[in-house]
């Protein structure tokens, strides 16, 4: 091999190298990728939903969850637990109200990859679905 050819050969491994060490260097986890950051909410109640009854606006948000496949425990008045299944994934969400604001706050999940403060895209779009849900049933609800 000539001078010439050396240069060459230790030049484009050298550039293979480069490139497979920049990859290297860019690449995520698997998982990284299909996380984002937990989605809680926090709404205020609708004007005419504050004359309601604590029990009236917690049938109302229970009829709202149990329309999307949640199903709802009475915790304490103003807070439920509700718990969504979907195949082997579980996600577990506290549904705090008051006659000012309602709230969902992640509490707990199985198979969805929570890490901190970070989860599975699914779980923000079953959450983002549940509030529209809720927010609907309670702007709809005649006092």
């Amino acid at each position: 091999m000539t001078q010439q050819m050396k240069c060459r050969h230790i030049t484009r491994r050298g550039f293979t190298i480069a490139i497979a060490g920049i990859a290297l260097a860019s690449a995520r986890p698997a998982s990284a990728s299909r996380s984002q950051p937990i989605y809680n909410v926090s709404n205020p109640m609708p004007p005419t939903v504050r004359r309601l009854s604590l029990e009236r606006i917690e049938t109302s948000i229970v009829a709202a969850a149990g329309a999307q496949g949640w199903m709802t425990k009475h915790v304490s008045p103003g807070l439920l637990e509700a718990t969504f299944r979907q195949k082997t994934h579980v996600a577990v969400v506290e549904i705090g109200f008051d006659k000012d604001k309602w709230t969902i706050v992640y509490k707990t999940s199985e198979h969805l990859n929570q890490d901190g403060n970070r989860i599975h895209p699914h779980y923000n779009a079953w959450i983002q679905k549940l509030e529209r849900n809720i927010n609907y049933k309670l702007s709809s609800v005649a006092p």
